[in-house]
């Protein structure tokens, strides 16, 4: 009797698209078949470096992987929250109205997402990951980061100690350097994501 909601059928036909036995699938999962058998048929449950094994044997997301698998709650754990806009300035404006992308691998637990939707902008569809920070990191120092300055405003910079003590340079990926801004937190990005990969 099946314990888990797995799609059977469609795991059955990834494997015969990709013209994998259970023992060869066993091999690239470095796992015996009778494993296979048993997650294929719902007698035991998929683990997360298995859903992003088969995501790459299949050749499909990990969110395609889990919905099959009937692991959804995996699917929300793994979910990206975009609390987010970026213009083509790569500014931040805030917002609640964006839905958690599943596509994207989440690196850190409290990792946030700002998605460019600026049709007219060279980032239009990037999503700049990175984890909200209360002060300066000492890894935003020096790389592309969440910048919050001391008047409230966000944007994506790229982060530089200053001439004055307490002040940094500020530099876009396509502008100039504005010298000696007061920073009042920073958080290094971790990964972006352009559109064509999502």
């Amino acid at each position: 009797m099946d314990r888990y909601p797995i799609d059977t059928a469609w795991f059955k036909e990834r494997m015969r698209h990709k013209r994998l036995s259970q023992v060869q699938l066993g091999a690239l999962l470095d796992t015996d078949d009778s494993t296979i058998y048993r997650i294929v048929h719902g007698m035991r449950a998929i683990a997360v470096y298995e859903v992003v094994k088969l995501a790459r044997i299949f050749g499909v997301s990990v969110y395609e992987i889990i919905k099959h698998a009937g692991a959804e709650q995996m699917a929300e754990d793994l979910s990206l929250p975009i609390v987010g806009s970026v213009n083509s300035a790569l500014d931040i404006t805030l917002s609640d109205e964006h839905l958690p992308v599943t596509s994207i691998p989440v690196l850190e637990e409290s990792a946030v997402g700002y998605t460019c939707d600026d049709a007219m902008s060279l980032y239009y569809g990037w999503t700049f990951v990175s984890v909200p920070a209360m002060d300066i990191q000492p890894a935003a120092v020096g790389r592309l980061s969440v910048v919050t300055l001391a008047n409230g405003k966000m944007v994506i910079r790229f982060l530089k100690n200053g001439r004055r003590a307490g002040a940094f340079d500020l530099t876009s990926l396509n502008g100039p350097t504005l010298n000696n801004f007061v920073v009042a937190a920073a958080s290094p990005i971790l990964y972006i994501r352009p559109l064509h990969g999502q």
